[in-house]
């Protein structure tokens, strides 16, 4: 016999019916029911709208109702919360095991055959029934309460991001401005060593000016708010120019910068701003993480598939494959490695690039092997 009574609502407008189930109930030598007898669907109703039962016993007939019309205004009234129902007749009309079946009855029993064995199975089955149910039904309200509050988080943290971003923009304009206007000479002459000091906080200005603007960008690319305007373009112009931008950087640091276009190029279908932002943010990757003697290349290649390549390659440090899942992860970090040119971001460039690829029907790709290289490429719709 178990600790706790299991309680079950006996409903039937059969009064000695109703009393010998009572009887079967309280008789039962295995488990340990309370029950509690009704002879009506309202009274049915009001008793399990203000207390709790484990199963509810209903005959199919109920004065001008059935059990399945009873079950119906009960889930009005609980919704989830409703009871497993066993339903009861005389007869075994199809009709009325489709009816309690729709209504999501637990079990259809036979009155006739109903003894205290089969009785104490089928509302053993049906209490198993709805605890496994009200588990379910916990474990997805609490998921979806979870959902709600990541979602909640997530929306935080980029307004976060917009808000900071946008309130540090101004004063570092401004601040560039007045360094600036000292480099140039304009408030009195600068020695050759605070020019240098000078220059490098210009440096330093335009590097948070990049971070934050890629914090701008990133939150409008993940909440739609940044609509790209692809149109058909030619692709070789952007390429000379993100070429001709990342020049001076790549003699700086001794490094050999190519182009090279294969095939009859047709024009793509593209955002000439945000795909020259991508492929400048790669061939920066690819400088930085080359030591001078090495190569950067940007190549261009129309494809079989109506489609045209654009691929960054170095011969720079690689990425340990470890790594190699989440570089187009938000804020994530490849550890500084020997590397004389490395130089720490917010970890956001690849994370924006690999958003602008997607808004263009594509994905940035990557292999790298350490000691030999990485790269980088994606591709554009023909126009």
């Amino acid at each position: 016999m178990t600790n706790e009574a299991t309680e079950v609502l006996v409903v039937d407008d059969d009064v000695d019916y109703c009393v010998s189930l009572g009887l079967l109930l309280t008789g039962n030598d295995e488990f340990e029911y309370r029950p509690t007898l009704c002879h009506t669907a309202q009274q049915a109703i009001e008793l399990c709208l203000v207390e709790r039962y484990d199963c509810v016993l209903m005959g199919y007939k109920l004065n001008h109702t059935t059990g399945a019309a009873v079950m119906e205004k009960l889930r009005e009234s609980l919704g989830e919360k409703t009871p497993p129902v066993i339903i009861m007749a005389f007869g075994g009309s199809e009709d009325a095991v489709i009816d309690s079946l729709r209504a999501r009855a637990t079990d259809y029993l036979l009155k006739g055959s109903v003894n205290q064995q089969s009785l104490g199975r089928s509302i053993q089955n049906a209490v198993k029934q709805g605890q496994l149910q009200r588990g379910i039904q916990g474990k997805s309200v609490e998921q979806m309460m979870q959902n709600i509050e990541l979602e909640r988080r997530a929306n935080e943290i980029q307004r976060f991001y917009h808000a900071v971003s946008h309130e540090m923009k101004t004063p570092l304009t401004a601040t560039r401005e007045f360094v600036s206007i000292v480099a140039d000479g304009l408030l009195g002459p600068v020695n050759d060593q605070q020019l240098a000091v000078l220059e490098d906080a210009l440096i330093c200005c335009d590097q948070i000016t990049t971070q934050f603007n890629d914090l701008i960008d990133l939150t409008r690319l993940e909440t739609g708010k940044l609509r790209l305007n692809i149109v058909p373009s030619p692709p070789t112009p952007l390429m000379n120019r993100a070429i001709a931008i990342n020049k001076k950087s790549a003699e700086e640091r001794g490094i050999s910068l190519e182009y090279l276009e294969t095939g009859n190029v047709p024009n793509v279908l593209l955002d000439d701003g945000r795909i020259s932002q991508v492929i400048n943010n790669l061939l920066n990757n690819a400088i930085k993480f080359t030591d001078s003697g090495g190569r950067v290349r940007l190549s261009l290649k129309a494809t079989a598939a109506n489609m045209v390549q654009i691929r960054v390659t170095d011969t720079g440090n690689g990425i340990p494959k470890a790594y190699l899942s989440d570089i187009f992860t938000r804020l994530y970090q490849i550890e500084a490695n020997n590397s004389t040119n490395f130089e720490p971001g917010l970890g956001l460039g690849l994370s924006v690039a690999q958003e602008i690829a997607k808004g263009h029907g594509s994905q940035l790709k990557v292999r790298s092997s350490l000691g030999i290289g990485s790269s980088f490429c994606f591709t554009l719709k023909a126009a």
